[in-house]
């Protein structure tokens, strides 16, 4: 991670004639030391060192706990996602966007449910409404907000702005259930016969 960020060239390849701020990593055992020439430098490492991005998700210590999260990255990168099958849906109907963007957003809350990911679902229901905001304001150029608000979002009890028709609505981030991960235990050997039921138990609840 270290080199990837002090030592690449801009062909992309991993060179410590790149690296202008000697930048070592000395590992013994468990422990290991960073070296640089300048203690800016080595606050700054000292940083990203504490959390790194993987398969789409962010790990950070914070104090005393090890946080799991979506990353930055991979929130960009749905919202993305999402905003270009808006753009592209501009002159559809209501009803065919909303069944192009339910499986794209219920998959990536699937994914990330077992993580810290609240903030992210919250972000990423904020984005969905700020484009489909856009997309009503782009077919009815002419219409109040009143109008637009009552022709695309509705009200169930005691939610507003829920984006639907009378077939189909647009699921929002922030109702999946956050679902943390379970340890499996210790002594749960998957080949012997009576962890059969514990196991089938596992799967159902997932």
């Amino acid at each position: 991670m270290l080199a990837k960020k002090y030592s690449m060239n801009a062909n992309g390849n991993i060179s410590r004639k790149v690296d202008i701020h000697k930048i070592h990593t000395i590992i013994y055992a468990d422990d290991f030391i960073i070296t640089a020439n300048n203690e800016e430098i080595l606050h700054q490492v000292k940083e990203d060192i504490k959390g790194f991005d993987f398969l789409g998700w962010n790990f950070r210590k914070f104090k005393t706990k090890f946080i799991i999260a979506p990353s930055k990255k991979s929130v960009k990168n749905i919202c993305q996602k999402i905003g270009k099958i808006v753009r592209k849906n501009l002159m559809q109907k209501q009803e065919i966007l909303i069944k192009q963007l339910n499986p794209v957003i219920r998959g990536w809350c699937n994914y990330h449910r077992t993580s810290c990911a609240k903030k992210a679902f919250q972000t990423i229901d904020k984005y969905v409404f700020y484009s489909l905001w856009k997309w009503a304001k782009h077919r009815h150029s002419m219409k109040s907000k009143h109008w637009r608000k009552e022709r695309y979002f509705h009200q169930e009890d005691t939610r507003d702005w829920i984006f639907k028709t009378d077939k189909v609505k647009l699921v929002f981030a922030s109702d999946t259930k956050i679902k943390r991960h379970v340890l499996i235990k210790f002594e749960a050997n998957p080949y012997l016969k009576e962890y059969d039921a514990y196991y089938r138990k596992r799967r159902v609840a997932c």
